[in-house]
């Protein structure tokens, strides 16, 4: 019996799952790539959950579903055709953590880090979207369509 795939990722296959749908989506870098991106999601996703460091992990998270969005926006806004309905709300979501801070219960406000201004997470939001456009232009794969006659 065949293994099942997943429409719209990897598949739980893996780094070299990864490595592969990051190729399709035109980037290049093997798995580099695909452990920075992958790298970016967890550790984003550990530092909201425990409230630590909230705007390194709102500009990592920024970072990584802006580079998502490039990657979807030509499938439409729908999550059902693969497009960016679903990473645009996570970079909301990241956007607005960034800018609140991560509440009475985090690792932050036991630092006493946790009221930091509103611009914090502008800037950190802002540096996400910087990297994530320079890592779309540095690591894109050139197409055909590039090449004027």
């Amino acid at each position: 019996m065949g293994r099942r795939r997943c429409p719209t990722g990897s598949g739980g296959e893996g780094l070299r799952g990864g490595i592969e749908e990051f190729r399709r989506d035109g980037f290049r870098g093997g798995a580099l790539t695909a452990l920075a991106g992958g790298g970016g999601q967890i550790l984003a996703g550990v530092l909201f959950v425990s409230g630590a460091a909230t705007p390194v992990a709102a500009m990592t998270a920024t970072g990584v579903m802006v580079v998502a969005l490039t990657v979807k926006a030509r499938n439409g806004l729908w999550v059902q055709h693969d497009g960016i309905e679903y990473p645009l709300m996570l970079v909301v979501t990241a956007i607005a953590l960034g800018c609140t801070g991560p509440g009475a219960y985090s690792l932050d406000a036991l630092a006493g880090i946790d009221a930091l201004p509103v611009w914090t997470g502008l800037a950190a939001a802002t540096a996400g979207v910087l990297a994530a456009l320079t890592v779309r232009l540095v690591l894109r794969t050139p197409t055909t369509s590039d090449q004027r006659p």
